[in-house]
């Protein structure tokens, strides 16, 4: 009877097994069915930080909108986070650091954000890994990633920290960048008051109309040539315009650009909303341009090469001719909505090549003028229309040796020293300096050369 009973234990036993064989092979059936619903497999998007070659290094725009974006949104709550604060900045900036994560969750779907570094032998650039379920790959294509782009864009608008970039010989990045806060306003500017409001009013002009750019098929840009002697606030007014239109500076240094196509990069990669200044342009570029021509330039020429660094030498393919046709041949419809401003003491030497389509405005700026001198007063020694008698005889005096005697000149930059050199003595004492500044230099000043520049007001000419 016991083998009997242990017979049919054994029996059961097996059939139990194969029940629950059957109920397994079912169970994997259905959860092969069914998982991907709830485990799909992810999709990864890689942004790098810039193009990865060694050479040209464009900056990524996705990539620092995306840094933007997280550094506002999703790094309160990242375990660990990168903080760097500018010099001049006004708050700390944070971001991912390598080898960690950080998650978002927008409109019900959650991706995650990862920050790797790429080895010097891969460019050493940063880069992030967006990664999410495959299944929401078209919805953070079409709207999770444009939805980046715009929140950046709006906080750049809202909290905007306006940049100085620099260009330099390295390749790894082609522009390196500052905080701009320049202090220099139209208000505070040197310049005779109808040349600022004529200047102020076509900035203005331009930032506005686009529309009409458009309509009558020209790049949304303008391009300015500053000439005058050093001292005349040339870069005092590339700073207020720059403040005037809340745009970014790029100081192109053309000295360390080494052939045209590096040039071009250069230059592509600016961004819209931005100022390119090139100082002292006829000093800046391989002047054999001008060698060719006959007459006392060329050992003016000779001595200016001189000046220039070994790398700046013997480059045949860098010249002004080439620069501005970039401003103005195919290549500036990648310029769009910048200025591009010039800035020479000598600017004889670039005729015939600046023409209309080039430079759309020469504007002068010469010696002081006495309404120039009352701007001047009045931001270094708080001179306006309530001052006493003796500092209003002293600011007649000065107007009057600058309006007369066209022996004396004096750069807006030297009457400033002469202020600041009295800083804490006194309106009177600063104007008493100046009036005896004033007349030593008309007492002592030279027979005027046929050629000399005129001392008149601040003008402005127009390339149309």
């Amino acid at each position: 009877m016991e083998m009997l009973l242990d017979w049919r234990s054994v029996g059961s036993l097996i059939a139990t097994v194969m029940v629950l064989r059957t109920a397994v092979q079912w169970l994997r059936r259905f959860l092969a069915r069914v998982t991907p619903a709830f485990w799909a497999p992810t999709a990864t998007i890689l942004i790098d930080e810039a193009d990865g070659s060694a050479i040209t290094g464009l900056a990524n725009d996705l990539y620092n909108a995306a840094q933007l974006y997280l550094g506002a949104r999703c790094l309160a709550v990242a375990h660990a986070v990168r903080l760097y604060k500018p010099r001049g900045g006004s708050r700390a900036v944070a971001s991912l650091p390598d080898a960690h994560t950080a998650h978002d969750t927008w409109k019900g779907v959650t991706v995650k954000w990862t920050s790797t570094a790429r080895p010097v032998d891969r460019g050493g650039h940063g880069s992030l890994e967006l990664q999410f379920l495959r299944q929401h790959r078209d919805f953070v294509h079409d709207s999770y990633i444009p939805h980046v782009i715009d929140e950046a864009t709006r906080m750049r608008l809202t909290s905007r920290e306006r940049r100085l970039y620099t260009n330099g010989e390295e390749y790894q990045r082609l522009w390196t960048s500052h905080a701009f806060s320049h202090p220099s306003t139209f208000d505070t500017l040197a310049v005779d008051p109808a040349l600022r409001e004529e200047i102020r009013a076509d900035l203005l002009r331009f930032a506005s109309r686009l529309e009409h750019y458009a309509r009558v098929g020209r790049v949304w840009k303008r391009g300015y040539l500053l000439h005058g002697p050093p001292g005349t606030g040339k870069t005092s007014l590339v700073a207020a315009i720059a403040n005037l239109l809340m745009f970014d500076v790029y100081d192109l240094e053309l000295t360390t650009v080494a052939t045209k196509s590096h040039l071009r990069r250069l230059l592509v990669s600016t961004t819209p909303k931005s100022v390119v200044v090139v100082q002292d342009i006829d000093c800046s570029l391989d002047l054999s341009d001008r060698r060719k021509k006959g007459g006392g330039i060329v050992d003016d020429n000779n001595a200016q090469m001189a000046m220039l660094p070994p790398s700046a030498i013997g480059r045949e393919s860098i010249s002004l001719s080439g620069v501005l046709n970039f401003v103005d041949g195919l290549w500036s419809s990648c310029f769009a909505e910048r200025l591009i401003i010039f800035t020479t003491n000598h600017p004889e030497r670039l005729h015939p090549v600046v023409r209309p389509g080039r430079v759309d405005r020469k504007i002068e700026l010469g010696y002081c003028s006495p309404a120039a001198l009352r701007v001047l007063a009045k931001n270094y020694l708080g001179v306006g229309e309530d001052t006493d008698d003796e500092v209003n005889g002293l600011m007649a005096q000065a107007e009057g040796l600058l309006a007369a005697d066209d022996d004396v000149r004096i750069t807006p930059a030297h009457i400033g020293e002469v202020f600041m050199g009295c800083d804490g003595a006194g309106a009177s004492a600063a104007l008493r300096k100046l009036v005896g500044e004033l007349r030593r230099r008309r007492d002592h000043a030279p027979a005027p050369a046929v050629d000399a520049l005129q001392p008149s007001a601040l003008t402005a000419e127009t390339m149309e």
